[in-house]
């Protein structure tokens, strides 16, 4: 989760003030972490699913800092907690694909969403609905 001053829309990282991600693993793998299965919950047929998750992570402050093309800012990186909660419903169009060359079939789902996300470290919350 990335967060900016100025105006909403605006991704210009000279005014990014907070980026929450849990780092990269020593394998190389970075901004991923594994999830309990409890987290997820999913009724296909009625084209409804939920991811609920609270974890601790790291505020980089910025993406540059993050990837390690630019130091910390001072007082960075802080440890916080981040929740999602992701709910999905209400089909809004199925399609069964299939791509024979890369032996591939599926069939797929197009639903609706809502996702509240919460971040927080020692001093600092912010409540985001996107």
């Amino acid at each position: 989760m990335d967060i900016y001053n100025g105006r909403v829309g605006s991704a210009d990282v000279t005014q990014q003030i907070h980026d929450y991600n849990p780092h990269t693993a020593t394998n190389g793998l970075f901004w991923t972490i594994p999830v309990p299965t409890d987290s997820v919950e999913v009724h296909l047929g009625a084209g409804q699913a939920s991811f609920r998750l609270t974890t601790q992570v790291f505020d980089d402050h910025d993406l540059k800092s993050s990837l390690g093309v630019t130091p910390f800012p001072a007082g960075f990186p802080q440890v916080a907690d981040v929740s999602f909660e992701v709910e999905w419903s209400g089909i809004l169009e199925r399609a069964n694909i299939r791509n024979e060359a890369m032996n591939f079939e599926g069939d797929f789902l197009h639903t609706g969403y809502d996702h509240p996300m919460v971040g927080d470290r020692s001093g600092f919350g912010l409540p985001v609905h996107v």
